[in-house]
């Protein structure tokens, strides 16, 4: 650590513009300054009580899209989904309470149920309806179906496809 005094002009200016400093790009130093600091943390702190408050007030379907969505197991008990949410809310606050609004999340979810129920499956590299055989789409090489499928759903032309999977996952609830 060093300590730059305010009688020392030269040197403040000469760390500032120094290429090795954080705010230039660098990452050997940075200027500490404790109140910014604190601001962030108190509002971190802030964000991770929303965070919480939102999985204690919500039932746990509600929770569940969400759950899935982080590839948190569902399969175990509740307390054990709920420990799990507030772990990841604890590290992102931020990204875990947008995903409430997001409509990926929604339709991430409901394409991974439409695998689990057998609606859609995949083969040899495709995405297949299983009642027909016809093909949804193809997944490119080296790409996780799942994302593949969700992004596709969320385009104009695979909005009809996302629909069908609704329609029939309500069918079977």
């Amino acid at each position: 650590m060093l300590i730059v005094k305010h009688d020392q002009p030269s040197l403040r200016q000469y760390l500032d513009n120094h290429p090795d400093n954080v705010a230039n790009g660098g990452g050997a130093f940075q200027l500490v300054n404790k109140e910014v600091n604190i601001e962030k943390q108190i509002e971190n702190d802030f964000l991770v009580t929303d965070a919480i408050t939102l999985i204690k007030a919500r039932p746990l379907d509600e929770l569940l899209p969400v759950a899935m969505a982080l590839n948190i197991k569902t399969d175990q008990k509740d307390l054990q989904v709920k420990r799990d949410l507030v772990n990841y809310a604890k590290r992102k606050p931020q990204e875990f309470l947008d995903m409430f609004d997001n409509p990926m999340v929604h339709a991430r979810t409901t394409v991974m149920q439409a695998l689990d129920f057998q609606i859609v499956t995949e083969k040899s590299g495709m995405i297949i309806w299983s009642d027909t055989g016809k093909v949804v789409l193809s997944v490119p090489v080296g790409q996780d179906s799942i994302d593949t499928l969700t992004r596709f759903c969320m385009t104009d032309k695979g909005s009809s496809v996302l629909s069908e999977i609704e329609r029939q996952l309500s069918d079977i609830a």
